[in-house]
């Protein structure tokens, strides 16, 4: 998960400024059908959802697990692609962000000839969904053709090379211009008008970096 631009200035104040970072006495988790960005942006709405409280395990080897599972129940029919943790039930402010799946960003390099990633070792297969970013890598320039945030399918994967498409099994988007960034691989989840979406414990990791 990727902290939020606020609370990336609440700590650098704490401990740079002599600012006290007011503790939050619950934190919700919120679902998103896009990437939410520093914005909360994409979050669900319909059926009855709303933010969940959630709680955190004690940090080990510097990451907190959430301690229970958290269950969202009478779920409009949505596509969730992202999680959100907040310091309010409604409003307030967008702590970390990240998507659903718990992969781990990977490093790419890309060219305009043969529209190719390049990532060595990257464990994808063709049709696995992932979404590619220049966040918060700083210098990194993602190729044009490509949007940030946006969740694409990987095509004619080899072990160190991929392609990208809009759709599953889809022609590669055509890269215009060389470029670099960080990629991850995405498991949405899918509910229809009345299910139940289920996080099980232990399945949100959280660390600072």
């Amino acid at each position: 998960m990727s902290i939020s631009d606020y609370l990336e200035a609440a700590i650098l104040n704490e401990v740079l400024r002599n600012t006290n970072l007011a503790a939050v006495a619950t934190v919700y988790l919120s679902l998103h059908t896009a990437d939410p960005a520093d914005t909360g942006g994409s979050e669900v709405v319909g059926g009855s959802y709303a933010r969940q409280a959630v709680a955190f395990d004690a940090p080990a080897a510097g990451v907190c697990v959430n301690s229970a599972a958290e269950e969202f129940a009478s779920m409009p029919a949505v596509t969730v692609t992202h999680i959100g943790l907040w310091d309010d039930v409604a409003a307030g402010n967008l702590l970390w962000s990240g998507p659903i799946g718990g992969a781990s960003f990977r490093a790419f390099s890309a060219t305009n000839v043969g529209d190719l990633f390049t990532s060595a070792a990257h464990g994808y297969v063709d049709t696995d969904r992932v979404i590619v970013t220049a966040e918060p890598t700083a210098g990194l320039s993602l190729p044009t053709g490509v949007v940030e945030g946006t969740l694409y399918y990987v095509v004619t994967a080899t072990a160190d090379t991929f392609q990208l498409s809009a759709t599953s099994g889809g022609a590669a988007i055509t890269l215009t211009s060389d470029g670099n960034g960080l990629c991850v691989k995405v498991s949405p989840g899918q509910v229809l008008v009345g299910q139940t979406f289920r996080i099980a414990a232990g399945a949100l990791s959280v660390k600072l970096a």
